[in-house]
């Protein structure tokens, strides 16, 4: 059973998988490797691959050219544990390692200061918890964030769980639908493994995880989880033709396989120090995924008179400028033909020896004390080149006993200069590599060809720049509370910059930003967040190079809590409203917004509806200002009392008393008319 896989990048586009089944497993040029890889720029035998206990294990075996595990030089014989994702190389091969064995977690040294951040939300039914992943991580690398359900009813309930908002194939849910009993809680692994690709951009990502318990939609809960990935570096070089012709034009291809940019450093080499190689620029910074074509020429310092052909090799080295310092060298050979046939020189030879005694005559007549060295040629690799950068410096020189250099740099305020003497060179080179890492501006490169008290000199002129990076790009606070007013601080610095800008603030304020700024600049910005927030930083030097860097700002939730149970929730708010809701005591609450007065708080129930509480009646997080929560302007009618009816008054009917025959009144006779 195989316990790990070996994908291998070749630097012409040949990519290659070995599947590892063996343990150990040797890699090298030599056919005597478990996997012998045909390039000569490995050792014959490089490294080796050993598993034991389930762990595997990579030892660099003294290698010429070195063994880089993930951008850092590994010493010789030492065992480095592989967890998978890693990146090796060797020689122009870029190798990545894949552990069969898929654990989310790998051993990690976490600072004391850090402390894992927890995201909570509450339903009436159920409550989560968000554990969010402790540390960054680079592409590759495995890591995980746990998701606690509570189920707070009073029956089983089963839960769905789905993640959006990542790149596709980074996160994984080791139980997207999971039973909890009434009471309970379940933990799930939210595992989350970044692609080891250029475009697979470092940076501070979100997803939103959403739980929703089966069969009830209207009460999806969703949370953030934010994962920080990581940089890697690594890049590729191959030549379109190793072997040239006597003009040495050649083609050098270079890639940034890594996820940022890149600055690089190109030279030539060839150890008779025979060849002059000339590049169109000495340095240059690749964007990631980039990949460059870069002309050269490679010439012979003398043309061959007579004599055989002959095929010079030579190495292009490409050197990673930044703090990993890759070396990566690729072989080439230059081939030769004399300007005469062979049976020239004997010819000359025979004309030679009768002309020897004249020479030495001359010779001796020629020669006096003290003669004036002459530099014959005197060239800079390049006239531009980034600070930190390689600067290559050629030389021919006549009649000299001693060469130095000195560099000549001006202060910029007047004219006055500073000279910083070189050691002196040994005269049997011809060129020497010039560190430009504390120099800045314009720099004179002096030639100094000595002969007892003769001297020659001369001198040519560079620019060194400040490469283009984001040297500090913060802000504070150091998260935001939704629905609340609240001021944000950027603050950035990006090196031999000519102008910045900053995006990403319109989403949530209106301040209007200046659209352009130098290259350090702080900048305050208020507004109200509803969302995470995502700054983008975009910086152009003079030369019209452009970089950008995002910054993600993390957005939580305000809540107040009630201070009893059964506390009311109305429909709007006034007393008068219906009743939606009771808050329990203890249970944080979602607000989102006030009334003008500050009195009623606004909490967002599920369903898309709206439950109002006295502010009096809650206590509200210390992560926020209930003063500074937006006003809501669209309020709920208050409701119109009906009017009170009255029930009709009760009428008793009386009853006259008969009157007695001793009480009672006589009456007069009725009169009687006469006819």
């Amino acid at each position: 059973m195989a316990y790990g896989r070996l994908d291998v990048f070749f630097p012409d586009g040949v990519f290659k998988t070995f599947l590892l089944t063996t343990s150990p497993v040797s890699i090298g040029r030599s056919t005597g490797n478990t996997i012998p890889l045909e390039t000569d720029t490995i050792s014959r035998y490089h490294l080796s691959l050993t598993q034991q206990d389930g762990q595997v294990t990579l030892v660099d075996m003294e290698s010429a050219n070195g063994t880089f595990l993930d951008g850092e030089r590994v010493k010789h014989n030492a065992p480095h544990t592989l967890y998978g994702g890693e990146e090796i190389l060797i020689g122009d091969l870029r190798i990545i390692f894949h552990n069969l064995d898929d654990s989310p977690t790998r051993p990690v040294n976490v600072p004391e200061e850090t402390l894992t951040h927890h995201e909570q939300r509450v339903d009436a039914d159920f409550r989560v918890e968000v554990e969010n992943p402790a540390q960054a991580i680079p592409p590759g690398a495995h890591i995980a964030a746990t998701v606690t359900i509570y189920n707070t009813s009073a029956a089983a309930q089963h839960y769905q769980l789905e993640v959006e908002g990542m790149p596709k194939g980074w996160t994984r849910i080791d139980r997207p639908d999971v039973e909890i009993q009434p009471g309970e809680h379940a933990d799930i692994i939210l595992s989350f493994k970044p692609i080891r690709r250029y475009d697979s951009a470092p940076g501070d990502y979100v997803a939103q995880i959403t739980i929703r318990p089966r069969g009830n939609t209207e009460k999806a809960l969703v949370c953030p989880v934010r994962l920080r990935v990581l940089p890697y570096g690594g890049f590729g070089v191959a030549l379109a033709a190793r072997s040239l012709e006597t003009d040495g034009q050649f083609r050098l291809y270079v890639q940034n396989q890594g996820s940022a940019p890149l600055p690089i450093a190109l030279m030539g080499r060839d150890l008779p120090n025979r060849l002059r190689f000339t590049f169109p620029m000495a340095s240059m910074t690749l964007a990631p995924g980039q990949r460059a074509a870069i002309d050269g020429r490679v010439r012979a310092r003398q043309p061959m008179l007579f004599g055989e052909a002959r095929s010079n090799p030579f190495d292009l080295i490409v050197r990673s400028c930044d703090s990993a310092g890759f070396l990566v060298a690729t072989r080439g050979y230059l081939n030769e033909k004399p300007l005469l046939p062979t049976w020239a020189g004997f010819a000359i030879g025979g004309i030679g020896l009768s002309l020897v005694a004249l020479l030495i005559l001359s010779v001796i007549l020629l020669l006096r004390p003290n003669i004036v060295p002459s530099i014959a040629a005197f060239t800079l690799s390049s006239t531009r080149v980034a600070q930190g950068a390689p600067l290559q410096v050629d030389w021919q020189v006549q009649n000299a006993e001693q060469v130095s250099l000195a560099l000549v740099e001006s202060s910029g305020t007047g004219g006055d200069e500073t000279l910083t003497e070189l050691a002196s060179i040994d005269l049997r080179t011809n060129t020497t590599q010039i560190d430009t890492s504390a120099l800045n501006g314009v720099v004179r490169v002096v030639l100094i060809a000595l002969n007892g008290d003769q001297n020659t000199r001369a001198e040519q002129s560079v620019f060194v720049y400040a490469p283009l990076m984001v040297t500090r790009f913060d802000f504070q606070p150091a998260r935001l509370v939704r629905y609340v007013t609240q001021t944000v601080t950027v603050d950035w610095e990006v090196s031999g910059a000519l102008s910045t800008r900053l995006s990403g603030v319109e989403s949530w304020s209106q301040a209007p930003l200046d659209s352009a700024y130098p290259a350090a600049a702080t900048v305050s910005v208020s507004g109200i967040p509803t969302a995470p927030i995502e700054l983008v930083l975009s910086a152009q030097n003079a030369d019209g190079e452009a970089i950008t860097q995002s910054l993600a700002i993390p957005v939580i939730d305000p809540s107040c809590t009630a201070g009893a149970d059964n506390t009311p929730l109305y429909a709007g708010p006034d007393i008068t409203h219906q009743v939606y809701s009771n808050a329990s005591a203890n249970t944080p609450l979602v607000v989102d917004g006030r009334t003008l007065d500050g009195a009623w708080l606004r909490f967002p129930l599920s369903g898309g509806a709206a439950g109002w509480g006295q502010r009096a009646a809650f206590v509200c997080a210390d992560t926020f200002n209930p003063d500074q929560l937006r006003i809501e302007a669209n309020l709920p009618p208050t409701p119109t009392p009906l009017p009170t009816l009255l029930p009709p008054p009760t009428r008793t009917p009386s009853r006259t008393p008969t009157p007695s025959a001793a009480t009672r009144t006589a009456q007069p006779p009725t009169p009687t008319t006469a006819g």
